[in-house]
């Protein structure tokens, strides 16, 4: 049997931008100065939105009456960041089962989306799991305030259940997720965290990657999104009739495109991912695992297994030695299988690049250094990649022992032109993505 946790008193957290400590009177005018707003309303649960008036306990009175020495096992922390409170934090710790529930909130509506809630998450994740000893995180959430959900996914939590329909709000029913982190999660995120460095490298674009994820997913969800009218449509059909075929999807995401090309008849397939954030309902033959595609030959289920078709879909930039990544997987192809990669066109960055710097596209495209861009999934998360030329991509491919049997610029249809010409304008400026159909050289 594991010992009871020992409850220490609450400790001062110190990160680059928010400090948490315990609560003090100065926090009341902080808290004063920034009125209630809906979405803030939201967290405290229906019974406040239907019920209650939050302006009548936005006083001095009611802030101060509420101040009492909290319960054991219960650490609450003020939020300060730039000298000023700014929300709250907390842990509720069951210390016989070694897990925690956590929260954490921030009233100043301004400072939302700015990464400061995923800097909070992150100091007291550390701390409950490398100081306390805790087993398990968890938490519960809106289902609609997708801003912290992202949060929490960047932070390693994965999702576990919903209730549905839990509370009644003003307007109507609303479902819950309940999502957690285990020690053994944290410290595997913790350690790929700890890889990344300053250099413009598929280490630093993988951490990146950790944050990016669940809104990448949302984006790739929408209507308008090029990855369901050009991208996703022609690498499906490039791919060609899988039944039977066993598929690894390298970058996988959540799994969605595997899932649903193991549901056309693709089988023993695998999806890998550094995220984690996998869908939960999936059908048999078809399994997840947290590794990171630069790996592969080391990633765990991986090992002497041969795949009919093995995917880079937008995630071989991820790659730290491109090279190696390629021969790896080449390795890892059965009789007759082919390697399809999709990349961004590497024109769109010196475009890019040309209008911000005021240089010309030839410089840009040819241009050694690396750069950072933010992408329109979170502009709060900043990449660092290397540059690219075709002429590099195609070398890349030779020397990991491959050749092109097909290469394609996808285009929107005639008819995607006519409903989103906003996304044509795009394409028009910025040409869109590369796919390739890769082979083993006899």
């Amino acid at each position: 049997m594991l010992d009871r946790l020992t409850l220490p008193p609450l400790p001062t957290l110190h990160g680059e931008r928010v400090i948490l400590r315990a609560p003090q009177d100065s926090d009341v005018d902080d808290r004063l100065r920034h009125p209630i707003d809906p979405a803030e309303e939201d967290g405290y649960g229906s019974s406040w939105r239907r019920d209650w008036d939050g302006r009548r306990y936005h006083t001095r009175e009611h802030l101060l009456a509420g101040r009492r020495p909290p319960a054991p096992g219960r650490y609450e922390w003020a939020v300060e960041h730039d000298g000023h409170c700014i929300g709250s934090a907390g842990l509720r710790v069951n210390a016989d089962q070694h897990r925690a529930t956590y929260s954490v909130g921030l009233f100043v509506a301004a400072l939302r989306g700015q990464g400061l809630g995923r800097a909070v998450t992150r100091l007291v994740l550390a701390w409950a799991f490398d100081e306390l000893g805790a087993h398990r995180v968890e938490l519960e959430v809106l289902a609609t305030n997708t801003r912290a959900v992202n949060c929490y996914l960047a932070c390693g939590f994965r999702q576990e259940g919903t209730r549905r329909e839990a509370e009644l709000y003003p307007d109507g029913w609303q479902d819950f997720l309940q999502m957690s982190v285990l020690r053994s999660e944290y410290a595997l995120n913790d350690s790929q965290q700890a890889m990344s460095s300053p250099a413009a490298d598929g280490a630093e674009a993988g951490q990146a990657w950790l944050a990016l994820a669940p809104d990448y997913e949302r984006a790739r969800a929408r209507e308008d999104s090029l990855d369901r009218l050009v991208e996703w449509p022609a690498q499906r059909d490039l791919l060609g009739d899988v039944t039977g075929l066993s598929v690894l999807d390298a970058g996988c995401g959540n799994g969605g495109k595997l899932t649903e090309l193991v549901r056309d008849g693709a089988t023993a397939s695998v999806g890998v991912d550094i995220s984690g954030n996998f869908l939960t309902a999936r059908p048999p033959d078809l399994e997840f695992i947290r590794g990171d595609l630069s790996d592969l030959d080391s990633v765990p289920g991986l090992a002497g297994r041969k795949f009919d078709r093995i995917l880079f879909l937008q995630s071989f930039g991820y790659a730290k030695d491109p090279v190696r990544t390629l021969q790896a997987a080449r390795a890892m192809l059965a009789d007759d299988g082919f390697i399809l990669l999709s990349r961004t066109q590497p024109i769109r960055y010196a475009v890019e690049r040309a209008e911000q710097n005021g240089t010309s596209l030839g410089e840009e495209y040819f241009s050694a250094a690396p750069y950072t861009y933010r992408t329109g999934w979170n502009d709060q998360v900043a990449l660092t990649k290397r540059t690219y030329t075709i002429s590099g991509l195609i070398n890349v491919f030779s020397a990991a022992g491959l050749w092109i049997e097909t290469a394609i610029e996808p285009q929107l249809s005639e008819d995607a032109r006519r409903r989103y010409p906003h996304k044509q304008a795009w394409l028009n400026k910025y040409l869109g993505i590369l796919i390739f159909k890769l082979r083993p050289r006899p």
